[in-house]
């Protein structure tokens, strides 16, 4: 699963009971149907870090708890800090569909990659073969205020 926004939906689900459709839970189908997940959220550079995929409201904070502390399957976040200073976009011809695009969002000089990378991160499939250095640990979000934190177990 790739994960690029909020995590309301994918929470709701680790959270969901059987039903007429599934006798199994929602963890009990993640873990079954589900190897990895993908998410860009957090910004893991620092103690407490604030990222909008955890701190944009209640609801997301409340989900980004919840994932991190039941997801029953590994996960891969890309950070905040790690696709902020890659822009993409930055120098389009205006005829070019994707400069329409950053037009209408607002950003005609281009915008930060986190989403992207994360897609092509998922595509590639690891992280070492797609360059990235990865440490492994247990993340946290704060339920009351979508503030995140890391804990380092160790660096592969």
């Amino acid at each position: 699963i790739i994960e690029i926004g909020y995590l309301q939906v994918i929470s709701a689900v680790i959270e969901s009971e059987a039903d007429e459709i599934s006798d199994m839970t929602g963890l009990e189908l993640m873990k079954e149907k589900v190897s990895k997940i993908w998410v860009m959220a957090g910004k893991w550079d620092e103690e407490n870090g604030k990222e909008n995929n955890f701190a944009r409201n209640s609801r997301s904070a409340e989900a980004g708890n919840i994932f991190c502390d039941l997801c029953p399957v590994p996960v891969t976040f890309l950070g905040w800090e790690i696709g902020h200073s890659v822009i993409t976009g930055g120098e389009l011809q205006q005829n070019d569909v994707l400069y329409q695009v950053l037009l209408d969002h607002k950003k005609p000089d281009g915008r930060s990659s986190w989403d992207p990378m994360l897609v092509l991160l998922a595509i590639i499939g690891n992280e070492e073969k797609a360059g990235y250095e990865t440490v492994c640990g247990k993340a946290s979000v704060n339920a009351e205020n979508g503030l995140n934190n890391f804990i380092k177990i160790f660096k592969t």
